[in-house]
């Protein structure tokens, strides 16, 4: 579910908060999110960058004691930044594009109910030699990492994309200004025999 923030802590709020439950009571939460939406005109002065609004995000998601950070932003869209990152500096924290954000929510939602299954069902009998927690741990683990791993394979892949569109764009200009080229020739060429003709030659045949 997806809920407005109305809360107010000392000035500063987030946007919206994402939760999910493991059942339609509400008694026990498996995730939560705070998620700030970021835009700005594209003839602004006063441009701000992502890494300006990490620290009140975090400290809104302290406050609210949420689990992730999401920045949903349309910042710096001038830059080469990833379509979605993980912020280092910051536990759980990541920046994305508003076109990815209910996507990627729905990651994180699948990565709540995994934990559902091993937090609050029993475990299997097969796994039952493993505590618990070396589960959790090993799940964690495994998390993180198939996270880091596919937003490094997006950024790669976004990166060639990138690459090969800005050859295209140069091959499209190169095209562009041949075309130019040859169009202005021609006209010249019109131009140049209209101003070359003469009414004598005309009157002598």
């Amino acid at each position: 579910m997806i809920v407005k923030n109305e809360d107010e802590l000392k000035g500063t709020k987030g946007d919206f908060i994402f939760k999910v439950y493991a059942e339609e009571e509400k008694q026990n939460l498996l995730l939560s999110v705070m998620c700030e939406m970021k835009s700005e005109q594209l003839n602004s002065h006063n441009k701000k960058k992502n890494s300006d609004h990490y620290k009140k995000l975090d400290d809104d998601r302290n406050k609210k004691n949420l689990d992730y950070a999401l920045l949903v932003s349309e910042l710096e869209s001038d830059s080469n930044d990833s379509l979605i990152y993980r912020v280092n500096e910051y536990k759980d924290m990541f920046v994305i594009r508003p076109m990815y954000f209910i996507s990627f929510l729905g990651v994180l939602e699948t990565i709540a109910l995994k934990y559902k299954d091993l937090k609050l069902n029993r475990l299997q009998q097969e796994i039952m030699f493993k505590e618990k927690q070396d589960i959790l741990d090993e799940f964690e683990e495994f998390k993180n990492n198939l996270l880091d791993n596919a937003l490094k394979h997006i950024d790669t892949k976004v990166n060639e994309i990138n690459k090969s569109a800005e050859t295209i764009k140069k091959e499209a200009n190169k095209i562009l200004e041949a075309t130019e080229l040859v169009i202005n020739k021609h006209l010249n060429t019109v131009k140049n025999k209209i101003n070359g003709f003469k009414i004598e030659k005309v009157l002598k045949d």
